[in-house]
């Protein structure tokens, strides 16, 4: 027997362009974060998805770490108090 599973019952994930439009990001942005194991991706057939929890763990760290980029050897963080 074959069980099909509709997109709009699985609750609480996110196809790969919805997770990109939610986080403000590219697709391959999006991608890139899944390529250095920061967001966990769930496959059904040969659609990718992302739990909503997930993403917004992913988003927290690359804006930790985007914080702590130096631009010139200065914080932005210095730059915008120049």
């Amino acid at each position: 027997m074959i069980y099909y599973l509709s997109m709009n019952k699985l609750e609480g994930f996110l196809t790969t362009q919805q997770a990109a439009d939610k986080a403000g990001i590219s697709r391959q942005g999006l991608y890139f974060w899944i390529n250095k194991g920061w967001l966990l991706t769930h496959r059904i057939g040969s659609t990718v998805l992302i739990h909503i929890d997930d993403l917004e763990k992913a988003k927290a760290k690359a804006d930790k770490n985007r914080e702590g980029k130096r631009i010139y050897g200065k914080r932005r963080s210095e730059l915008a108090k120049e």
